[in-house]
C-alpha cells in the first residue's frame, strides 16, 4: 500500500539527496504534502494499493519448468512487458501522486 499526498496540503519543492530516490534526478521538483488538519500533520492522505503481475505464457511455463533462475524468468517478463512495483511507484512520483519518501519506503 503507497500512501497518497493530501490534497489539501500538497505542494512543490526541490528534492535534495535526502529526500530524492534516484541521484540522477537530484534538483528535480516533486510533490510532497506538508501536513495540515485535514491529514493530521502527516502530508498523505488514502492509500493506493501497488501490484506485480506475471502473467504466465508458454515461455515463461517453461522456463519455470525447467528450474530457471528467478532473476533470468523476472528478466523476461519486464522484457516482454511487465510492471514491476518500482516502476509503478516511480511513475507514481512523477505524476505527483506520492513523494519520494514513500517510493523508498516501499522499494528499498
Amino acid at each position: 500500500m503507497v500512501r497518497l499526498i493530501c490534497p489539501h496540503c500538497k505542494t512543490q519543492r526541490v528534492a535534495d539527496k535526502k529526500t530524492n530516490f534516484i541521484d540522477e534526478l537530484t534538483d528535480k521538483e516533486y510533490f510532497f504534502g506538508q501536513g495540515c488538519h485535514k491529514c493530521r500533520n502527516t502530508g498523505y492522505h488514502g492509500r493506493r494499493a501497488v501490484a506485480e503481475t506475471l502473467v504466465l505464457n508458454d515461455e515463461i511455463r517453461e522456463m519455470i519448468i525447467r528450474r530457471n533462475p528467478i532473476h533470468q524468468v523476472k528478466k523476461y517478463a519486464i522484457d516482454n512487458g511487465m510492471i514491476t512495483i518500482r516502476d509503478r511507484i516511480a511513475e507514481m512520483v512523477n505524476i505527483g501522486d506520492t513523494s519520494p519518501e514513500e517510493f523508498r519506503r516501499n522499494t528499498l
